[in-house]
């Protein structure tokens, strides 16, 4: 507690005091226009001071949030976009492999007139191969290369 409070705080005291031991309203000093008018002076210019100080800490909080969480939303971005790269690049492997062997089956079939048991043979077969595509993407490290020094 700063000095004013208590100053405050005691002369609210002795108003009380005074009413409840039967004082009149005579009796009671009042405080003079210019020391009313200093006391509210240097509140002001108090309270001021802290809301100057709370409003810079404010800014640089807001400063600092905004900037981790654009830096948050570039990473978020970056791993989103690697995603869906490796996501796409999985798909597209798998659904070639598949593909191919589909049509290497089937041309095959149609030169032997075996008709459907190469055409599912090789579909297997791509199936096989696009599994194996699959889990050579996710297992590769995706890190950069160790050992490679120039």
């Amino acid at each position: 507690m700063n000095d004013n409070e208590r100053g405050r705080r005691s002369a609210i005291r002795d108003a009380t005091d005074q009413e409840q031991a039967g004082g009149n309203k005579a009796g009671r000093k009042e405080a003079s226009p210019d020391e009313t008018s200093t006391f509210e002076t240097r509140e002001d210019a108090a309270l001021k001071a802290r809301l100057a100080s709370l409003s810079s800490a404010l800014d640089a909080r807001q400063r600092d949030t905004t900037a981790s969480e654009s830096n948050a939303a570039d990473l978020a971005g970056q791993s989103l976009g690697k995603a869906i790269n490796l996501g796409l690049r999985v798909l597209t492997e798998f659904v070639a492999a598949i593909v191919v062997g589909a049509v290497i089956g089937w041309q095959l079939d149609t030169w032997f007139h075996t008709k459907p048991f190469l055409l599912i043979l090789f579909l297997g077969l791509g199936t096989a191969a696009g599994f194996v595509n699959v889990y050579r993407l996710a297992a590769s490290p995706t890190g950069p290369k160790r050992g490679t020094e120039d």
